[in-house]
């Protein structure tokens, strides 16, 4: 993991890349257990390792992580608190995973924590769901951020050339 995340800065910083937000699921990497505190904490050093790294060769990069939780797990409080205890070095939460089945409201408890602590959070919607996704995420939930949001366009009405949007789209 702290391999990976540091050449992940390297690669960016050879495209020139200045500030990223990388985003990954904490859960997904116990097999060995390791517990989801140390994997924050390999995936950071990485992190930390290659901003070093690039900087010692004349690049500029910042590079921070968002820890994901999946949408069709069970542990998206337990992210949500990993996030607040390790908020210096992460940036934000974000929910991710098929959006259809697993609506975002399934999550809310995580969702009121992360507003509480005022924590940033990100919620991947519109993608495969299309518009009640993109609503459910910011009515419901509150999400800061949408990941994707792609099926907005189909908010966006009107012959070509006269498009109006539509409410959803309007708001955001």
């Amino acid at each position: 993991l702290r391999r990976v995340a540091r050449e992940c800065v390297l690669d960016l910083a050879a495209d020139g890349v200045v500030y990223a937000e990388v985003r990954y699921a904490p859960e997904q990497h116990l097999e060995r257990g390791l517990t989801l505190d140390e994997v924050v904490e390999a995936v950071d050093a990485g992190l930390r390792e290659g901003e070093d790294e690039a900087r010692g060769a004349g690049g500029r990069i910042q590079v921070r992580s968002m820890v994901t939780a999946m949408r069709h797990a069970a542990r998206s409080v337990e992210i949500a608190e990993l996030m607040v205890r390790h908020r210096d070095d992460v940036c934000g939460f974000d929910i991710a995973g098929a959006e259809d089945g697993f609506p975002p409201t399934r999550h809310l408890a995580a969702f009121e924590y992360l507003r509480h602590e005022n924590a940033h959070f990100t919620i991947h919607a519109g993608e495969a769901f299309g518009l009640p996704s993109i609503w459910e995420a910011l009515q419901w939930c509150g999400a800061d951020r949408l990941g994707h949001g792609v099926r907005i366009v189909d908010d966006i009405i009107g012959p070509a050339g006269h498009e109006e949007l539509g409410r959803l789209a309007a708001y955001i």
